[in-house]
């Protein structure tokens, strides 16, 4: 199983508007953290965002009204995320009311999150209160936990969680090893749906470090390879993309990049225009390599969604910008991933 974790950003909800047809339940499920209160350019409340994706998707999907810690990211616009800061601040029992909310779904599944930026979340009993409580309402919840706070929580946790529940085990940008003993706790009696999470793209590294065409090792594609071996129902990811926020706009510059994920290889291939004074100027550069013979076999052209929306491109005469390139990251990944969870 494989869940693509999305923030809702305004590429990223085309994309989920789009293609959010191809996702299917206990195959690949979308995983939306909220962190701004829009559809588009809209302003709206936490029902109509529901409201919003239930019409995006035909599977379950989940949703997370997502908070941060400063720390956490290097750059990031605070009038971007203003309602995620404000949410650090939430008690138990406004955490709750924001989940309930997700009773008018029969689709979406409410994500409990559990990091070390909610101070008022931060003891066992409040916790097992709002498990406890969204469970009298939703058929299925998830809980996300970071992985540095697994051993305090994991004993009580586990004593709650229904069969038809999520734990989501959050590693962020590290991979396993360090939490081995922390998995060994995960036995054959927990019965609920586990998931390691992880962002294998990190955020430190500029698109200019990637390679001009090749097969990267910049980013790490472990969990694909590893979750089953470490007891998991399944993995997630950003499908291709950073765990980062929206920032304030910077220069023109900045080095024109795709990244094409290949399922057979389990890894991302990278096209990359060195001349980092171009920007997105530089992306006719890119669009070549991509189209040639050679990259095209390589990458299965033919059956690709992402390929088909770069020809389109083409046809219109716009070789579009760094938002653009993200968006076909991720539908890059879910063509692959389609291939991968028949």
């Amino acid at each position: 199983m494989y869940v693509g974790m999305y923030k809702n950003r305004l590429y990223e909800n085309k994309f989920l508007e789009e293609y959010g047809y191809l996702f299917e339940t206990n195959k690949i499920m979308p995983y939306i953290e909220v962190i701004q209160l829009k559809i588009r350019l809209t302003t709206s409340t936490e029902e109509e965002i529901i409201a919003h994706y239930d019409q995006c998707f035909q599977s379950s999907y989940f949703i997370d009204f997502y908070t941060f810690a400063d720390s956490e990211y290097k750059q990031f616009d605070i009038e971007k995320v203003d309602y995620s800061i404000s949410l650090r601040t939430d008690s138990a029992k406004r955490y709750f009311d924001r989940l309930e909310k997700t009773k008018i779904s029969q689709k979406v599944i409410p994500v409990i999150s559990i990091k070390e930026v909610r101070d008022n979340l931060l003891d066992t009993e409040s916790i097992l209160n709002v498990i406890k409580s969204l469970q009298e309402i939703k058929k299925q919840i998830a809980v996300r936990i970071e992985a540095d706070l697994f051993n305090d929580y994991f004993d009580a946790i586990k004593n709650v969680l229904r069969e038809s529940d999520y734990l989501f085990f959050d590693v962020k940008e590290e991979n396993v090893d360090p939490y081995i003993l922390d998995i060994m706790e995960f036995d054959d009696n927990d019965k609920f749906i586990k998931i390691l999470t992880n962002s294998p793209r990190k955020e430190d590294i500029y698109n200019s470090k990637y390679l001009e065409s090749g097969y990267t090792e910049l980013i790490n594609n472990f969990a694909r390879k590893e979750y089953k071996e470490h007891g998991f129902d399944g993995y997630a990811d950003y499908s291709g993309l950073k765990d980062d926020l929206p920032r304030a706009g910077g220069g023109p510059g900045g080095a024109a990049l795709a990244v094409f994920y290949d399922h057979i290889e389990n890894q991302y291939y990278t096209i990359k225009n060195k001349n980092t004074q171009l920007g997105v100027n530089g992306y006719p550069y890119v669009i070549e390599e991509l189209m040639r013979d050679e990259i095209q076999a390589k990458l299965r052209s033919k059956d690709c969604l992402a390929y088909k929306y770069v020809e389109d491109m083409i046809n219109r005469g716009k070789p579009g910008n760094f938002a653009t390139w993200n968006f076909i990251t991720i539908l890059r990944t879910l063509s692959e991933m389609k291939k991968v969870y028949k």
